[in-house]
């Protein structure tokens, strides 16, 4: 896998060949690899060098990401919204509702928003 390059489309992967074709460059402004670098010749390692490093990098996020997910989960924290009513108002919108009231009347009696499930 290649990094993305800003100012290609979103989704799209650019290769070295990419990058020589759009005339990209590397700056690299400070450090013992100070310079400017193309992804053709010499250059060419280091931009493949920083893709590696770019796909590992992501591929932790990516762990990471689902570490916190199941962590979240154990907790009880499912990532959902709380609900909007529960207990004792639940119970009066799922009577009135059994009586035919509107839903729009139901929620403006609640005091919470009216939506559609």
């Amino acid at each position: 896998m290649t990094p993305a390059v800003q100012g290609f489309p979103t989704g799209r992967l650019a290769s070295a060949q990419d990058l020589a074709e759009c005339d990209y460059r590397l700056e690299i402004l400070s450090g013992p690899l100070c310079g400017m670098y193309d992804p053709q010749g010499a250059g060419k390692v280091l931009f493949v060098v920083f893709a590696a490093i770019a796909e590992v990098e992501r591929e932790f996020i990516h762990e990471r990401i689902l570490i916190g997910l199941e962590t979240a989960a154990a907790n009880g924290n499912h990532g959902a919204r709380p609900p909007a009513i529960e207990g004792d108002k639940l119970a009066v919108a799922l009577r009135r509702r059994a009586a035919n009231v509107s839903v729009s009347a139901i929620a403006l009696h609640l005091g919470v928003g009216r939506t559609r499930e």
